[in-house]
């Protein structure tokens, strides 16, 4: 067994020697870890997706969603526009040919 004593002159050296192997690899390391990250997130995304909604919570958040009022002064005149079921002819000057009549 080698000694256990900690000295600060050799500690550079007992520290150069364990990162050799993290350098050699330190691509294939990095990868391993986007990997890893990406699989977690994956599975995270899959488990959210798949959860049920609350439907309480849900309609909940709808009441407390705030509700357009619209002017009423607007909605009057667009009620009092022709409605699209009339059928209204369309005026085109005699100059012009209506591409849609047969």
């Amino acid at each position: 067994m080698k000694n256990a004593s900690l000295d600060l002159k050799q500690l550079p050296e007992q520290l150069k020697q364990l990162s050799q192997p993290v350098v050699k690899h330190h691509v294939i390391i990095a990868v391993m870890i986007l990997l890893v990250f990406l699989i977690v997130v994956i599975f995270r995304v899959n488990q959210i997706i798949s959860t049920t909604t609350d439907s309480a919570y849900a309609d909940e958040q709808r009441a407390k969603s705030v509700r357009t009022v619209f002017d009423e002064k607007t909605i009057e005149k667009i009620n009092q526009l022709k409605s699209r079921q009339e059928n209204t002819q369309l005026q085109l000057p005699s100059s012009r040919y209506n591409p849609f009549t047969e």
